[in-house]
Order: structure tokens, then sequence, then C-alpha cells
């Protein structure tokens, strides 16, 4: 395991609100546990609860690249849009994030031209899509072109799982880098690249590599991330970084230490 504690400088103070998410669905949710059938448990969201999660869709997205907003009650399509040409990792593989004071829906674009025969051009990147509709916001690219992805050492696509804070977007992609966006217009705040090896606190000789699957995850003031997944041809390792928030600001930076 490699620990490396950064001073993350930027032009953002990231409030986190995970604990407050937390509180809402454990006030939004309240599952009584209703049986047990094949070793799998069963729950059964209270009625008195329901209403309050019904008033926002559930989103969902699939490998095709398409994303849609169902009605939580119903399950019927509100609305849907394609936003990659898909593949065998997406078009959309992980996980989604959502940010409701801004009535945004952040949606990772992969398409990793592996597995199947695909005559559309691929689009990875970040989308940043209007909950109401899902018309696009933003759109940040994933530069693919021969020449980033000889510098990076692999496809840039953003597979893994994302997660978002007040203000900010974070994501890893399969080249190994993490990114940081402004959660309001998708520009990229700071860039990390973990496609190297490291000095670990326990003297074990790591290595990281193409983020995938699980992504980057905040806990108070920390960002921690897992690099290293040998799927599909992706680079392997065996790194775990922790990387600090800073209070003060600066301009946004791009490095790898």
């Amino acid at each position: 395991l490699a620990r490396v504690i950064m001073q993350i400088q930027t032009d953002f103070q990231c409030r986190l609100f995970f604990s407050q998410i937390a509180r809402h669905l454990a006030t939004a949710m309240h599952l009584d546990k209703i049986g047990r059938t094949g070793g799998l448990n069963q729950f059964q969201i209270s009625r008195r609860k329901a209403d309050i999660m019904a008033a926002q869709p559930v989103f969902v997205g699939q490998k095709s690249g398409t994303v849609s907003a169902l009605d939580p009650t119903t399950g019927a399509r509100v609305w849907s849009k394609t936003l990659g040409r898909g593949g065998y990792l997406g078009g959309i593989h992980w996980g989604l994030a959502t940010d409701p004071q801004r009535g945004l829906l952040y949606v990772p674009i992969s398409d990793f031209p592996a597995g199947l025969e695909l005559s559309a051009d691929p689009t990875p990147g970040m989308y940043a899509l209007n909950t109401n509709d899902g018309a696009v916001e933003w759109f940040t690219a994933k530069d693919f072109s021969d020449k980033a992805r000889a510098e990076s050492g692999f496809w840039p696509g953003l597979s893994a799982a994302i997660v978002a804070a007040e203000g900010i977007v974070v994501a890893g992609d399969l080249a190994g880098q993490i990114e940081v966006y402004d959660a309001s217009n998708g520009e990229v705040l700071w860039r990390y690249k973990t496609a190297t090896s490291f000095t670990t606190v326990n003297d074990v000789t790591a290595q990281g590599g193409s983020i995938d699957s699980h992504g980057p995850l905040l806990v108070d003031d920390l960002l921690l991330v897992s690099s290293g997944y040998s799927g599909v041809s992706m680079q392997g390792g065996n790194a775990f970084l922790v990387f600090q928030l800073a209070e003060q600001t600066a301009a946004p930076t791009t490095g790898t230490d």
C-alpha cells in the first residue's frame, strides 16, 4: 500500500456534505426487515417516508452510453439521453453522481474500444446533465489522441465510479489520472497521475495503474484512491493513495507529486 499525503491547492473550497447526505437518507429511508429468502435480505420502505424519496427521480446508466431518469414510484421513464457510443467498459460503467443543489447529474463516459464492433466516434469524458430534462449543461472531453495516449500509457476514458461534493466532481480514468472538476462548468481544477511507482509506509513496492470499478472516495478532508486494475489489458497495480485537501486557495495545478 502506498500512502501519499498531499496538499491540493485549488481555487475552490470543498465543504463535504456526505454526513449530511447520510443523515438525509437515514431520514428518508426507513427500512423494515420483513424476511429472508434464499439468503437474501428483503426490505420494505416505510410508506410515510416514500413520499420524501418520490420527489427525486432514480438515475440509471447503461454500458450502451444511455442514461435515464425513472419515476421512483412507477418505474416510468421520465427522460433518456445517449451520450457515448457504448462498449464492453461503457458507455457508462460503474456509477453516477448527483448535485441536488445545482440540479445536475454527473455522468462519466468511458467508450473504451474493446469487446464490440463499433462504428460511431468515441466521446469519453465527463458530462453534466440537467436532472429535470437531461439537457447537457456542460461536457469536458478526455484527450484520446495518439499523442495523449502515448504520454498517459492507456485509454483515458472514465469507467470507475465518481464522487461529487459541494462544488466539485472527482473522477479517476483508465490511464490512472485523477481529475477534480468544477461542478458548475467542468473546468479541470487539479490533475494527478497515479500510474507510477510510490515509496510506501510499509516498505512494500507499490505501482499505480488504471483506475476502474470503485473510484475515488472523499472522507472528511481526505481523498482516497485505489490505483491499479488489470482487466481487459488495463494497467494493473497495488497502490492505495491518500490525499489531503488544503484550506488555502491557489491556481489550478497539474502534477505527479
